[in-house]
């Protein structure tokens, strides 16, 4: 008996796939800059805001994070089975369900005395490219897929500006190999 939860290679896939996809070093680095730093976070939802301020800059804060494990089926999948005891022993297989995303800094929910539109449209095109992003690593994580192991990505959704962050995050739910 493997010590190893199985459902590491799937966090160690999506951790390698934000890092990939936000190199600030890569030939088409990332329009508000990037960072290979990518942290494998607690909880269902929110985010460590303290985590992306720095001596008053704001890095991208990437992270993963595991919504949450289910049972499905090869006919039901990517959908919740009703656990039961029959379940486990006919078929169904264990399912992790993550989150990738990417959090920023925000001008608009600051004390905003004047509107400052070219740093508005600085970030949006900043976040348009971030979210292109996020739903690529979303498609690297798909590269589990196989005859034997089920993959399913979902939307690219954004969060904010309020509090002054911008979040863009996607989720995937992957079969867990045995172990």
């Amino acid at each position: 008996m493997s010590c190893v939860d199985p459902a590491t290679e799937v966090i160690n896939t999506a951790v390698a796939a934000m890092a990939r996809r936000f190199d600030p070093d890569q030939e088409c680095p990332p329009h508000a800059g990037g960072s290979t730093e990518v942290r494998f976070l607690p909880g269902a939802d929110g985010f460590p805001v303290w985590a992306t301020i720095h001596d008053d800059r704001c890095d991208p804060l990437l992270w993963v994070r595991v919504v949450q494990r289910y049972r499905s089926t090869p006919t039901e999948f990517p959908a919740v089975v009703e656990e039961s005891v029959q379940r486990c022993a006919t078929g169904a297989f264990n399912v992790l369900e993550i989150a990738v995303g990417v959090t920023r800094c925000s001008v608009m929910d600051t004390d905003i005395q004047h509107v400052d539109w070219a740093t508005i449209a600085d970030e949006a095109a900043a976040s348009l490219d971030d979210s292109w992003r996020v739903q690529q690593a979303l498609c690297d994580i798909r590269l589990l897929q196989s005859k034997s192991r089920a993959v399913n990505t979902a939307n690219v959704a954004c969060a904010g500006p309020e509090g002054g962050y911008i979040t863009w995050a996607g989720v995937a739910q992957v079969q867990i190999a045995k172990g």
